[in-house]
């Protein structure tokens, strides 16, 4: 008897494989494909697993696409390492979307929930003094935001003046959000808070007694994120938020 197992697409947005389990020989593979910006769910993309080593060119071992409701599954799927590619077919005026593609991997014996797979509008990228950013409004936790801007290519974004505090405060207020993660954190020294791009921190913007670890030192609050007034908290890896991508402007040569 198969054992059906449903895929967390949240571990295929990680930079290193996510490892999917299944007993004994099939599965089953199931999830929603919504707007990383809105959360509304995305009707008519493509979904194509292949076979992991032969490239977008590979042969496709099953197809399908997401409902109205951004729902879509895949069913009795071998042992193996896939690649998921997500395609967007429909007519132009209504294909806003840009192709992804993820690698995750089958083994061994578990269960796993579903969840949604992001997609993003390469509209809701915008410029600040030579870098290039993006908001995701499907919330993903701290870590989880950190290694998806990487796979991207970028990094969870670093704020260095009042000015770029100022425009990404605006960003997620005029979408709606009430709260962003940002890439500052004091996981690897208890109160000392660095940006993942390396640089040096010369502007923060700490909201009146913060950062506080939870007033604790066992609480490990280790994770930055900017408030509705853009005032910066420390937080857990515990809450799904917004998240802000950035990309370094290359130098000219």
């Amino acid at each position: 008897m198969t054992k059906t197992v449903t895929v967390n697409l949240e571990d295929i947005l990680q930079q290193d494989l996510g490892y999917i389990t299944l007993l004994p020989d099939e599965i089953d593979v199931s999830g929603r494909v919504v707007d990383a910006l809105t959360g509304e769910p995305v009707e008519g993309i493509t979904l194509q697993l292949r076979d992991r080593y032969s490239g977008e060119d590979g042969d496709i071992i099953a197809q399908t696409k997401s409902d109205e409701n951004g729902f879509y599954e895949m069913l009795n799927l071998e042992t193996d390492e896939y690649r998921m590619q997500l395609v967007d077919e429909r007519e132009e005026e209504e294909n806003p979307y840009e192709t992804q593609s993820f690698d995750f991997k089958v083994v061994g014996e578990t269960e796993s929930e579903a969840h949604d797979f992001f997609l993003s509008r390469p509209e809701y990228k915008r410029e600040f003094d030579g870098n290039t950013y993006q908001l995701f409004g499907a919330g993903l936790l701290w870590e989880d935001a950190e290694k998806y801007c990487e796979q991207l290519g970028g990094y969870l974004v670093c704020i260095g003046s009042k000015e770029e505090n100022e425009f990404l405060n605006e960003w997620f207020l005029e979408q709606g959000f009430q709260w962003a993660n940002i890439g500052y954190t004091d996981r690897e020294e208890e109160g000392t808070w660095k940006w993942l791009s390396g640089e040096e921190p010369e502007y923060e913007n700490w909201h009146r007694g913060e950062p506080n670890n939870g007033l604790s030192f066992i609480e490990n609050q280790n994770y930055a994120y900017m408030k509705d007034d853009g005032t910066w908290d420390d937080g857990r890896n515990v809450d799904l938020g917004a998240f802000f991508c950035e990309w370094e402007s290359e130098e000219e040569e």
